[in-house]
């Protein structure tokens, strides 16, 4: 399984959401307030807005749509590459080609998620920052 930390923080797990369709992004955000009620979800549906806020809010966690309004979710990784903590991306498209998926791990994400068969997998990402976040926060590591 896909390991990731959560960084130490003052307040709760963030998750930043970068999908174009309001669908797969109300689904994604319901699924991450599910896991943890008290999440911070932020959302953007186009590339430059998720680099302005991913460089911005240093999120905990990235969900990354390849396809998004203005540009790719490539150029997100690009842009935010050295400007996040690694392993804190990981994508989430109907574009799943191993090309792709190459690419995309090459350029630091974490984790490569296919929409159409994997929605439980990015699940078990989300359950395991938001669990490793709670453990931090009671052993007052984010305190």
């Amino acid at each position: 399984m896909l390991q990731l930390k959560p960084r130490k923080r003052l307040n709760k797990m963030m998750v930043y959401l970068v999908e174009d369709s309001p669908v797969i992004r109300e689904r994604l955000r319901d699924m991450v307030l599910e896991l943890d009620p008290g999440a911070r979800v932020i959302e953007a549906s186009s590339a430059s807005e998720a680099i302005a806020g991913i460089v911005e809010m240093q999120p905990d966690l990235v969900v990354l749509d390849l396809k998004l309004a203005g540009a790719s979710g490539l150029e997100v990784l690009r842009e935010t590459d050295g400007k996040l903590p690694a392993n804190r991306v990981i994508v989430f498209t109907s574009q799943a080609s191993q090309p792709y998926r190459k690419k995309c791990m090459a350029m630091g994400a974490a984790g490569f998620f296919d929409k159409a068969q994997d929605f439980e997998r990015v699940r078990d990402v989300v359950r395991q920052m938001s669990s490793s976040a709670l453990a931090a926060t009671d052993n007052g590591e984010n305190r």
